[in-house]
């Protein structure tokens, strides 16, 4: 189930980084989101996989 999330939560990431800054400077800040917690987590969900 993780690498099938992990999956999900990498192909959302690709489709923001897509986005034109255009589109993304008329969006809100979105609360409690840290990008770096994010990549933290993202990369330690990828090494439980991998054991």
């Amino acid at each position: 189930m993780v690498k099938e999330l992990l999956e999900i939560i990498e192909a959302q990431r690709e489709y923001i980084d897509a986005l034109p800054d255009s589109v993304v400077s008329t969006l809100p800040v979105m609360p409690g989101h840290d990008r770096d917690w994010a990549d933290e987590v993202i990369y330690a969900a990828k090494q439980s996989i991998k054991e």
